[in-house]
């Protein structure tokens, strides 16, 4: 099938994106990924954009409404890796999908923390973002699926190490709704 020629400006954005051969078009192409940062399109350095075929080893994790997490090693180094869903759908759909994509990697490259789990790379085709594998699980599998008794010193240490994520959060501007 015939793609047709896009007519895009210098910067333009997923979300501005009203079509499925746009958003193909624009997903397919590996580098640049431009992201808005205070208005104005910076372009994501080499280093963190990767190709999906450069995965190894992926094995899916979960699934929801809007992407499906997996673990897969990158250059030898094993991540948690989401891929975002609805390539296809009408324009509204696919206008959602580039936003939601495209307010992930902003927001998580604004923040750099130790107690943060980092964003390290992102895929342009499928949409695909590679952060940091915590091999351990979440907090809420140890403590309320697992049960685990944790020792009083480690969890006064998770306890101080949330609520400095949280005030960093909370000291940035613009703030930080935290969801999850």
């Amino acid at each position: 099938p015939k793609v047709p020629k896009l007519s895009l400006k210098v910067g333009q954005t997923l979300a501005e994106i009203k079509t499925n051969a746009d958003l193909t078009t624009i997903l397919s192409t590996p580098t640049p990924i431009f992201v808005a940062e205070a208005g104005n399109p910076v372009p994501l350095p080499k280093a963190m954009i990767f190709q999906w075929k450069e995965l190894k080893s992926v094995k899916p994790l979960t699934g929801g409404a809007t992407a499906n997490i997996f673990t897969a090693t990158l250059n030898g180094v094993k991540y948690a890796v989401k891929e975002f869903r609805a390539l296809e759908g009408s324009a509204d759909v696919l206008k959602k999908a580039g936003e939601q994509f495209e307010r992930e990697v902003q927001t998580l490259r604004q923040y750099q923390h130790p107690n943060l789990v980092q964003l390290m790379a992102v895929c342009s085709n499928p949409p695909a973002i590679a952060m940091e594998f915590c091999s351990r699980g979440s907090l809420h599998q140890i403590l309320h699926i697992e049960k685990r008794k944790l020792p009083l010193n480690i969890r006064f240490s998770i306890c101080r190490q949330v609520a400095e994520a949280l005030e960093y959060l909370h000291s940035r501007a613009p703030r930080c709704i935290h969801q999850d």
